[in-house]
């Protein structure tokens, strides 16, 4: 063979491994190119600002009442008010149901809501149908939560003495706890697990004159053989006021008061994993999703007067954020903190950008989001469904 074919077949086969190269090459430009467009849409979105809305539809529910609450609620919202509830959509009202409420209280659970007058005896069970039963009590109505199942728990007192019911959708009694004041304390506030198998309760005691709590956790679901449904008690709040309790996602139930809080795990007895009783702050509003726990706290060694601060559920900060706003109500709206007024919003995101401020024209009678860019907003003549842009 010549030396001229061999070198031809040499230059060949280099010719040939680099056109196998480079769809390789290419494809690693292409990967590489989506991935930086991928990192450039996130940053985007997490520091983008808006500064207007637009107006996507109106529906005809009016909210004149002081107690308001929007809610999302299956394929569409609730209006929760001390003259009753509406199940609504961007379109029309699918069912509403009247009542007269001085302080009304809702719990949602996935299908079923409850509903209750503090200091009355009754509690108004619905689902996405409508109305489903009136459960009556005997004694005097301080809270209410509902599983998904529609299992309730009141707490309710009689004089000096705490009652602790547990009652199915029927209004049929699962289980009653009775306790007095002197031994175990008030019941300041209670929690139940989605399914209805679990309940977290805080209590407030005076004991020789210190102020004392506790958080008592119970097992609903009977499996444990024992007569005794309390698993867990911790009581080491000494002069601290703890106030609130709720159940969030992952068996996770947060206890906070005025100087404290706890993150407890709570599958099958509960597990204290993060715990801060020296807060420096007093807190002035609280609020919650599945995944975080919100506050706003007064800052007087800062630059502002209230700081935004919101927690994971191990107690991780997600957002430090000052404000002078003078906000009436706080509230998740994605990744994002939601502060309304009378007739004005403003929204944080967890990175601490200023992601819109809103001024409206009517009184904020309600205002909610799920994502930060769409809102539910509640006026004393419609409700309108925005986009801020």
């Amino acid at each position: 063979m010549s030396r001229r074919a061999s070198r031809n077949r040499k230059k060949r086969r280099q010719r040939n491994r680099r056109g196998g190269r480079k769809p390789f090459i290419i494809l690693i430009v292409i990967l590489i190119l989506i991935a930086a467009l991928t990192v450039g849409i996130i940053l985007f979105e997490k520091y983008r600002t808006f500064s207007w809305y637009s107006t996507d539809s109106t529906i005809s529910i009016s909210n004149s009442e002081e107690n308001t609450e929007y809610y999302q609620y299956g394929n569409g919202y609730l209006k929760c008010a001390g003259d009753g509830i509406i199940y609504f959509d961007r379109n029309r009202i699918i069912w509403s149901e009247y009542y007269s409420m001085l302080q009304p209280i809702t719990d949602i659970c996935e299908e079923y809501i409850a509903a209750a007058d503090i200091g009355q005896r009754n509690i108004y069970l619905y689902d996405k149908s409508g109305f489903v039963n009136r459960i009556n009590l005997s004694h005097n109505i301080t809270d209410v939560e509902v599983s998904r199942t529609g299992m309730v728990a009141v707490a309710s007192n009689e004089g000096n003495i705490n009652y602790l019911e547990i009652l199915d959708r029927n209004g049929n009694e699962i289980m009653t706890e009775k306790s007095v004041f002197s031994s175990r304390g008030y019941l300041m506030d209670l929690t139940l697990s989605d399914d209805g198998t679990r309940l977290a309760a805080v209590f407030v005691s005076i004991d020789k004159g210190t102020l004392r709590s506790k958080v008592v956790f119970y097992d609903l679901s009977g499996e444990s053989g024992s007569d005794d449904i309390i698993v867990g008690v911790f009581d080491q709040y000494e002069s601290i006021m703890m106030t609130t309790i709720r159940f969030l996602a992952d068996d996770t139930v947060c206890a906070i008061g005025d100087l404290g809080i706890s993150i407890y795990q709570f599958k099958d007895v509960p597990e204290l994993v993060y715990e801060d009783l020296e807060l420096p702050w007093e807190i002035q509003s609280l609020f919650f999703d599945e995944q975080y726990i919100g506050m706003i706290v007064e800052a007087p060694d800062s630059d502002t007067r209230y700081q935004i601060r919101v927690l994971d559920l191990t107690g991780n900060i997600q957002l430090e954020q000052g404000t002078d706003f003078s906000y009436g109500r706080a509230a998740f709206a994605g990744e994002n903190v939601l502060l309304s007024s009378y007739n004005e919003c403003l929204m944080y995101s967890f990175a601490g950008v200023e992601k819109v401020y809103l001024s409206f024209d009517q009184h904020i009678e309600a205002l909610i989001s799920g994502d930060g860019r769409h809102f539910v907003y509640g006026t004393n003549s419609n409700t309108q469904f925005l986009t801020i842009r």
